[in-house]
């Protein structure tokens, strides 16, 4: 799919500015089947996926976009009504934006040194999966806090407690249209200071990966790396980082939406699958309170939560408030 682009260096947000921006190129988009990305250098009302909760970016240090992607688009998922569309939707985006950061991830690590690249392709059980889908949509990178022990069996990485928020997603749907919202923190520092401690960003997770793939790759072969993560660099020099990030992205949407295996894809990396989970039902705010175990998602995007007495609940809304996590 094509995409028309439109930057902007401080909006409300992107969210808002794209739904106004839409009616007025209607004729040359979605009639023929192309998207658009808008995106941002600040935004000063950035708004997060629960109501009430806020996206906030330091200027230039995330990547801030709202992709629109005409709903003529998803007839290649399995689903028939556009409510179950409009419900999965948010899944598929947040699998894109997971995809195009793994892409992201391994070439800045053939930068770093192409050994260690080598050794996360074949010896993936050993390593700490640099990003993880929290249902619906959110981002996770690896960042343990210091002094944080990342030695765990591969069974206990995708609950562990060593991640942190990278990516919020928001996504609507409009007469003609489904909208993501992406803010992806970039840089230390793209987040407020009293975050920091469930916030990280893509240069912090490569350095934290990039870590323990060299505390590895010393168990391995008795050499150790001691360069430096690479800046993040434009994979195309005609674009900056961030609106090339964007782009991706939102071609990776709209691939998804023909994606017959995104289930699959989703679940296995999906945080906190097989642990034991708080999940509030509904608004986190004033939900009602369970705890179960998270055994994956249904065909409709619903998060499948087996509880204490044997029963299996398919939930719609609602978000993992905290999990247990057994070392073995």
């Amino acid at each position: 799919m094509q995409f028309d682009s439109y930057h902007f260096e401080n909006v409300t947000s992107t969210m808002e500015v794209i739904r106004q921006l839409l009616p007025n190129v209607k004729e040359k988009t979605q009639e023929n089947g192309r998207g658009v990305i808008v995106t941002a250098d600040f935004q000063r009302k950035g708004r997060g996926r629960i109501e009430g909760r806020a996206w906030r970016a330091a200027p230039g240090t995330a990547m801030l976009a709202t992709i629109a992607i005409p709903q003529d688009a998803s007839q290649g998922i399995l689903l028939q009504d556009a409510p179950s569309k409009s419900q999965v939707f948010p899944l598929l985006a947040g699998l894109a934006v997971h995809s195009v950061l793994h892409m992201v991830f391994e070439t800045q690590l053939v930068r770093a040194q192409n050994s260690l690249a080598d050794l996360m392709k074949t010896m993936p059980n050993r390593m700490p999966r640099p990003f993880l889908l929290k249902w619906p949509n959110d981002i996770l990178g690896f960042a343990p806090s210091k002094g944080a022990s990342v030695a765990m069996t591969p069974e206990s990485i995708s609950g562990s407690p060593l991640y942190k928020k990278l990516s919020g997603i928001l996504c609507e749907a409009i007469p003609g249209w489904y909208l993501a919202g992406v803010g992806l923190n970039l840089v230390e520092g793209s987040y407020p200071e009293e975050l920091k401690d469930k916030a990280t960003s893509l240069a912090e997770v490569l350095k934290a990966s990039l870590k323990a793939l060299n505390e590895t790759y010393n168990e391995e072969y008795g050499e150790t790396y001691e360069g430096s993560v690479p800046a993040l660099e434009s994979p195309d020099p005609a674009m900056d980082f961030s609106s090339c990030l964007a782009n991706r992205i939102a071609q990776k949407i709209a691939d998804e939406l023909q994606n017959p295996f995104w289930k699959d894809e989703y679940e296995k990396n999906l945080w906190a699958k097989g642990a034991r989970v708080s999940f509030v039902v509904g608004h986190p705010e004033r939900g009602e309170v369970l705890d179960g175990v998270v055994e994956g998602i249904d065909e409709a995007g619903c998060l499948i939560l087996a509880l204490p007495n044997g029963e299996k609940r398919h939930f719609l809304a609602g978000e993992i408030a905290s999990l247990e996590v057994s070392f073995q």
